[in-house]
């Protein structure tokens, strides 16, 4: 249970792998970025969904409390696109936990989800 909701829904872990051009486009676009903390491996981290877009975190070490992270979305196989979005501002309404999602996004925030991101 989260913050006294009942039950959780699950997320969505829905997986893919960032591919060498993506990662290469990430190097260009966002030369801050220290390559060894941009994720390879990514897993959809909003609530389960069996249509639309699938979401992941690329890199969350922006400087700044306020940078946001970058994200990448895809349908199918692989990522195509690399996008910096905000994060959310809502926090739970118990604890205070931040969500973990970007501003904006569809479903449960992350403290809503079981495996929450």
């Amino acid at each position: 249970m989260r913050d006294g909701e009942g039950a959780a829904p699950a997320q969505c872990e829905e997986t893919t792998y960032l591919t060498p051009r993506m990662r290469a486009e990430v190097a260009v676009l966002y030369p801050e970025v220290d390559p060894d903390l941009v994720a390879d491996d990514l897993m959809c981290h909003l609530g389960q969904h069996t249509e639309g877009e699938h979401y992941a975190i690329v890199y969350d070490h922006l400087p700044g409390t306020n940078a946001g992270a970058l994200w990448t979305r895809w349908t199918d196989d692989f990522p195509t696109t690399v996008l910096l979005r905000p994060d959310c501002p809502s926090h739970s309404p118990e604890l205070h936990v931040p969500c973990g999602h970007f501003a904006a996004h569809p479903g449960p925030h992350s403290w809503q989800t079981e495996g929450r991101a």
